[in-house]
């Protein structure tokens, strides 16, 4: 599914390149061929989105987004965070290489703004707390353990309404998890 999915990604990418106007500047009043870093501001916001899109879908953009995915998931950094590090650390390479630090600093800006947008559309590794209170604690924690690997408190309560027996269990997990928990 998940290659499935990156591959319709990478398609459709594709085929919007091609659909956009090359002059999509004159559209929103700026020329790209004047401020190059008005094309990387502009160029990042719209990758990082178009990469975030495909994240929430259960894909991925293709090429360092899936190292990056992968990174993220065993630090338990940010994507967008993680992304910019390898692409920090490819571009400055390709800097010294080349020696073309202009076009280096532009790609830069374009990799840090795609990053930025990326983490405010595509939150998995945010943290939040869950506090479930049911009647079948130990099925629902086995459930958490097994299928997440995370740890579950398990705290006996009263319901104060009704007097009955209920199980409260406190969780830590990431946005993604929560709401692959809750379903």
């Amino acid at each position: 599914k998940f290659t499935v999915l990156s591959a319709l990604h990478i398609i459709s990418t594709t085929i919007f390149l091609n659909i956009i106007p090359s002059d999509i500047g004159s559209f929103l009043n700026i020329d790209f061929h004047v401020s190059k870093l008005d094309a990387a501001l502009f160029a990042g916001a719209l990758a990082g989105g178009s990469t975030a899109l495909s994240f929430l879908c259960h894909g991925s953009g293709g090429g360092i987004d899936i190292i990056s995915a992968y990174f993220s998931t065993v630090k338990h950094q940010s994507i967008g965070f993680t992304n910019t590090i390898i692409n920090g650390f490819i571009l400055i390479l390709g800097g010294v290489l080349f020696e073309d630090w202009g076009a280096m600093l532009y790609a830069l800006v374009y990799a840090v703004i795609n990053a930025m947008v990326l983490d405010m559309i595509y939150v998995r590794n945010k943290r939040m707390v869950l506090n479930i209170i049911t009647t079948n604690g130990e099925e629902v924690s086995k459930y958490i353990m097994n299928t997440f690997h995370r740890g579950v408190t398990k705290l006996d309560s009263i319901g104060e309404y009704t007097h009955t027996h209920k199980d409260f269990l406190y969780v830590v997990a990431t946005s993604y998890e929560a709401h692959e928990m809750c379903q």
